[in-house]
């Protein structure tokens, strides 16, 4: 099961090694301001896809975004940031936020080649699960 805060929105993704890779040249990348995201998908697509690659099931179960704010609290976390982080999941649950899907093409030119596609078919492994 993934849980998650964001309802059924859809939005946009990038695999953390790239991200990583845009690091790797601090000097053609300082000062730059990017937005990163080269695929959309909603978490019920994400369970599909980590169905399809690991082969066992996966579903999604959207929680409240309140529920997100008060157990990060809870835990300590900076109510300011965290106060931001929740207006975001209310704003895609509740299908205000704007162009959460938007997607972009500039990867290639940041890093050096093509983006990465979905982790899970890379790391999958470490996704698969017993039953008891």
């Amino acid at each position: 099961m993934i849980r998650h805060y964001i309802g059924k929105a859809r939005w946009s993704w990038v695999d953390i090694e790239d991200v990583a890779a845009s690091l790797l040249d601090p000097e053609k990348h300082n000062g730059q301001i990017y937005r990163l995201g080269y695929q959309a998908a909603t978490y019920d697509q994400i369970a599909a896809i980590f169905t399809e690659v690991i082969g066992q099931p996966f579903s999604y179960e959207a929680r409240p975004p309140e529920e997100f704010y008060r157990n990060v609290l809870a835990a300590g976390a900076e109510p300011a940031y965290m106060k931001c982080v929740f207006d975001l999941f209310a704003e895609l649950t509740n299908g205000t936020a704007v162009k959460p899907d938007e997607v972009f093409d500039n990867l290639p030119a940041i890093i050096g080649r093509q983006p990465r596609t979905w982790a899970a078919k890379k790391h999958g492994h470490k996704f698969r699960y017993q039953l008891n």
